[in-house]
């Protein structure tokens, strides 16, 4: 009997006799298609992206931590804001409108 070769973004796939920490049984992943309104595949890919949106970072890399100047905290920032050259503004009257606290 000869074998099916695979292209080269093709997995052989073995399902679990019974559904385990590592694994799942055929029978749970008809079920799960059956539940989802997919096939048996499109689970499979829908687990995996899920593992990949939890345990990958999901953003480009950079070329690493911000310099000196950009890496100043709230507090340091805070420590630098001064009402009288940045403005802003306090409410010292009462309530305006319909707020609730």
């Amino acid at each position: 009997m000869a074998t099916a070769r695979l292209s080269s973004n093709q997995i052989t796939f073995r399902l679990r006799a019974s559904d385990s920490p590592s694994g799942v049984s055929r029978e749970t992943l008809k079920r799960l298609a059956k539940l989802l309104g997919v096939n048996e595949t499109q689970v499979i890919h829908f687990a995996l992206r899920e593992l990949a949106v939890k345990h990958l970072p999901q953003y480009e890399a950079d070329e690493g931590p911000a310099p000196g100047r950009q890496q100043r905290t709230l507090a340091d920032r805070l420590k630098l804001f001064d009402p009288e050259r940045h403005g802003g503004e306090a409410m010292v009257s009462g309530r305006v409108g319909i707020e609730r606290f």
